[in-house]
């Protein structure tokens, strides 16, 4: 069942109208302010490592140029020849500007072995380091609005700006602590050697970003995500009894494709199938921010068995039907301990057998904890008292229940449980969700 998602199209003249756009947009024009002071810092001070810091600012406006024609074409809806739409842009992007960063820092320490072979005089350093540190603040509150920004809309375009920026004030701080240094020591070699510095921390900061973008381009699985769906999946299939294999997904950034086997019982209706998977699909965008595409395959169960372990983590190999099952040619054994407490009308409880199993009723081993007064219009209920007591009210009745007490209750029969104890509850057929009713 692929999923109708359309993204919004964004024509280039509003796209600075957008939150993202007017964030590219800040960034430029902060940007363009940036490299006016640091030129003329370079042309006052005359040091090595400013005329450096400012051909970062350079080259970082260029990125930036990039990252808003990539964040809008990212934007641009799927067409023939692109099915799956255009977000992995972003990752290119990344990329892009992971290498204009690494070419900053190479450019940076070229011009620090320049300076050392060839040498040269500083000249108004105080006119200098008061625009290098006006550069600096300014890029710093850059800098961490365009990361905030990027974490609010889960743009990796803008986190990755937001990081460039910042790179940009640590070559800023560089730069400034080497020109004082030279001048306070006297020894120029100084300014050449934090420079350096900055090159360097300039250079991985880059690589960081071209790795990020070679994973966003070869799908790497985010295990984030796999672990919000196979929560979602868990509990929805304890909870429906559905089952389900090849899960696989993967990101564009900003928003997630994910794609399943969905398998129910053999009997199901097709529009119940449908139903129960567009319920599915929507728990699962339910825990995501982003926008996100699922197609589900649905199929009966067992359908498929020798598809089990082509989910997208095989080394999990977690399953939604019930934990260590032995299954026999004439027999199935189930141990309580192994399977998971889930919450119930009645308090918390764990399916021994249920909707899936194929067998004529369900047994359920209850822990009694806040039950709510119910009845079912088709099913038959046994209550058999393990450990415990309370009482039990049927119809407006009340009475004491142990160790030991079994109830029959027959259909449209009003009832609910008090007290501390542990019961089997047999239902024939199985109790399904659309079988509980709340008296009014």
């Amino acid at each position: 069942m692929p999923d109708q998602n359309k993204d919004i199209q964004i024509p280039p003249f509003s796209f600075f109208y957008r939150a993202e756009g007017r964030a590219i947009l800040i960034s430029l024009v902060v940007g363009g302010i940036i490299v006016i002071v640091k030129i003329s810092a370079y042309f006052l001070s005359g040091s090595m490592a400013v005329m450096a810091d400012m051909l970062e600012s350079l080259v970082h406006n260029l990125a930036v140029l990039f990252a808003a024609y990539s964040l809008w074409y990212s934007r641009r809806p799927p067409d023939e020849n692109h099915l799956y739409g255009h977000g992995k842009i972003q990752f290119f992007s990344a990329g892009v500007e992971g290498g204009l960063v690494c070419g900053a820092g190479i450019l940076i320490l070229a011009n620090v072995m320049y300076g050392f072979v060839v040498g040269y005089a500083l000249r108004d350093v105080s006119g200098g380091v008061a625009l290098v540190i006006l550069a600096g603040l300014i890029n710093a509150a850059l800098g961490g609005y365009l990361i905030r920004a990027g974490k609010r809309y889960n743009s990796l375009i803008l986190r990755a700006n937001g990081i460039h920026v910042l790179s940009d004030v640590v070559t800023t701080g560089a730069s400034l602590i080497g020109l004082l240094g030279a001048v306070w020591t006297g020894v120029i070699q100084i300014d050449l050697f934090v420079a350096a510095l900055g090159g360097l921390y300039i250079l991985l900061e880059g690589l960081k970003l071209i790795h990020t973008s070679f994973r966003g381009l070869m799908d790497e699985a985010d295990r984030n995500v796999d672990q919000l769906v196979r929560q979602v999946l868990k509990k929805e299939s304890n909870e429906h009894r559905w089952d389900y294999h090849a899960l696989r997904h993967r990101s564009e950034g900003n928003r997630h494709w994910i794609e399943l086997h969905l398998e129910l019982h053999p009997d199901t209706p097709l529009e119940a199938a449908h139903d129960q998977a567009t319920h599915l699909e929507s728990m699962i965008r339910s825990v995501f921010q982003e926008p996100v595409v699922i197609t589900t395959h649905l199929e009966p169960y067992a359908s498929h068995r020798s598809d089990e372990n082509t989910n997208s983590l095989p080394q999990e190999n977690e399953k939604g039907r019930m934990p260590m099952e032995e299954t026999r040619k004439r027999f199935t054994i189930r141990r309580l301990e192994d399977i998971e407490k889930e919450k119930s009308t009645c308090g918390y409880r764990q399916r021994l057998f249920s909707v899936g199993d194929e067998t004529p009723a369900f047994f359920h081993v209850v822990r009694i904890n806040g039950s709510k007064t119910h009845y079912h219009q088709r099913a038959t209920e046994f209550y058999y008292v393990l450990e415990g007591g309370g009482t039990m009210t049927v119809d407006g009745e009340t009475f004491p229940i142990g160790p030991g007490t079994m109830v029959k209750l027959d259909p449209e029969s009003v009832h609910s449980s008090a007290g501390d104890h542990l019961v089997l509850v047999v239902g024939i057929p199985d109790i399904l969700e659309d079988d509980i009713f709340f008296p009014e």
